[in-house]
């Protein structure tokens, strides 16, 4: 029924997207329904020693800082009060370990919506990303290197 109260809500890899992410979650926070959950789980930090990929990953913190916004937004979520009303259950860390091959496949499509979004043209040279694509498509194959993902998984509760 259109409006009414949420048994559950998630959010995966937004509110790194979000100025304020905790306005977010209070407001995720105040649709739940009592004994709803709210699982949120966002980005704390990449490692990786895949040197286009870690090209691109700085170009993502320079182009979302620009935004008032962070990558590792999950890194800051374990110490957010929780919202009104909720009660934090769980806060732990995951940690993935992707191939490098499938990363690249993952993310280099972003460099061709860059070269359009006028936000990155002005900040981003074209020849950079020409020769960013190009390390990038270079490491498609490859299986060597190292990209650890950790990821911040929360779980908060309405209080009944």
């Amino acid at each position: 029924m259109a409006g009414a109260p949420a048994d559950l809500t998630f959010c995966r890899y937004l509110l790194t997207h979000l100025a304020d992410p905790g306005a977010g979650m209070r407001t995720w926070a105040e649709q739940l329904a009592p004994g709803g959950r709210l699982l949120v789980e966002e980005v704390e930090d990449i490692r990786t020693d895949v040197e286009p990929f870690r090209r691109y990953l700085d170009h993502v913190r320079d182009l979302l800082a620009a935004n008032g916004q962070r990558p590792d937004v999950g890194a800051s979520l374990h110490s957010l009060a929780p919202p009104p009303g909720v009660v934090r259950v769980s806060s732990k860390v995951a940690t993935l370990q992707p191939l490098g091959a499938d990363v690249v496949a993952m993310f280099r499509p972003n460099l061709a919506t860059w070269r359009r979004d006028p936000a990155v043209v002005g900040r981003v040279d074209a020849a950079d990303l020409d020769d960013l694509d190009a390390a990038l498509a270079a490491q498609a194959d490859r299986r060597a290197g190292s990209i650890t993902w950790r990821l911040r998984q929360m779980r908060w509760e309405r209080v009944a």
